[in-house]
């Protein structure tokens, strides 16, 4: 296994060794990362996408902010429980995939995370969704299956860019009213909740506006997605 990753940083390039250790393999040069993706994609001397799928990593290093330069980060399969405190410092972020954790919360510097436009974060432990969410205004995709919510906050009808909101497979029975102001929304997926006359009066409004309510289960229906260059089974 390489010491050292050439044309990379120094201080990115130990890093990447220190994780090459733990996980027992080297990370190939990518020209691009996907769901299922181990590798890195780099441009000048920074690494800007990052593929950790399937490592059964812990946790992230502390310094994992040295990738400054980071826009996408694929980490699905892993067993997080949380991320460093410093990982607010990725202000390049746009997209960021966390599936198959097990991440109870999320750090308060995650509200500094201003570009980050798809958030993945379904089939992990959380129990409600983390305030530092309000603060992602460009957020666009928020992903929140499989988790063990049993409400959404007031906040989430602030988030002014959001288009897609997947909450399916919790423990969901009501809805806020401020998922009306969200202007931009075009999907939203409830599958699979216990939601109660007033939620379902929103999702009505919603569906009279156009937008996709995913209530139940079909038997096999799937979509391709283009981000994620994959096939997803939505209903």
């Amino acid at each position: 296994m390489p010491d050292e990753y050439h044309g990379v940083s120094p201080e990115e390039s130990e890093v990447l060794v220190n994780i090459q250790k733990q996980i027992g393999t080297p990370f190939p040069y990518l020209d691009d990362i996907y769901w299922n993706t181990l590798g890195i994609k780099i441009d000048g001397k920074h690494v800007t996408e990052f593929g950790l799928y399937y490592c059964q990593l812990p946790n992230l290093p502390e310094n994992f902010d040295v990738f400054k330069g980071v826009n996408k980060l694929q980490a699905n399969m892993n067993k997080f429980t949380t991320l460093p405190d410093a990982f607010g410092k990725l202000e390049k972020l746009q997209a960021l995939y966390l599936r198959w954790n097990l991440i109870e919360e999320l750090p308060d510097s995650f509200q500094h995370l201003k570009s980050v436009k798809i958030l993945e974060l379904y089939t992990n432990q959380l129990k409600e969704v983390p305030d530092s969410l309000s603060h992602l205004k460009s957020l666009e995709d928020l992903y929140l299956s499989e988790n063990l919510l049993t409400k959404l906050p007031e906040f989430i009808g602030e988030l002014e860019s959001l288009k897609l909101l997947w909450v399916n497979n919790n423990k969901i029975t009501d809805l806020p009213e401020t998922l009306l102001n969200l202007k931009n929304l075009q999907e939203i997926n409830v599958r699979k909740t216990s939601l109660n006359s007033k939620a379902k009066k929103i999702l009505n409004v919603l569906q009279d506006r156009g937008v996709r309510v995913i209530k139940k289960s079909s038997f096999f229906s799937l979509k391709y997605s283009t981000k994620s260059k994959t096939l997803w089974n939505l209903e």
